[in-house]
């Protein structure tokens, strides 16, 4: 099967690439500058399935929800909150996401991702 260079992205999902793009630039930039003063790996308690949460999960969940704002996501699921959060009410998709996993040692020069 040969890939089709004619496929083009979805023009209502363009947004929605374009806030996640910028906002994990931004958090990757926080995590290059170990929080600057901010213990990036203090305790945030723990989520509903009982993770623990550190300040970076929650500073990169806030980061990714509030990118998605003013986008057309409807819902916004996330390991952070214990609950699906309502974005947009007339938003026509759902967004569900792990905002940094491996975020557990914060301080150990590893690879951190998103799903």
């Amino acid at each position: 099967m040969q890939p089709n260079s004619n496929l083009e992205i979805p023009q209502q999902i363009g947004p929605i690439l374009q806030a996640l793009c910028d906002v994990a630039k931004k958090v990757a930039r926080l995590i290059a500058r170990g929080g600057l003063g901010q213990d990036l790996g203090s305790a945030m308690g723990t989520n509903s399935d009982g993770d623990g949460q550190k300040a970076l999960d929650v500073i990169a969940d806030d980061a990714f929800r509030t990118a998605l704002v003013g986008t057309d996501v409807r819902w916004y699921a996330s390991e952070i909150q214990d609950h699906v959060v309502a974005l947009n009410p007339q938003g026509r998709f759902g967004f569900a996401i792990d905002p940094l996993d491996g975020s557990l040692k914060p301080c150990v020069d590893r690879r951190r991702g998103v799903f």
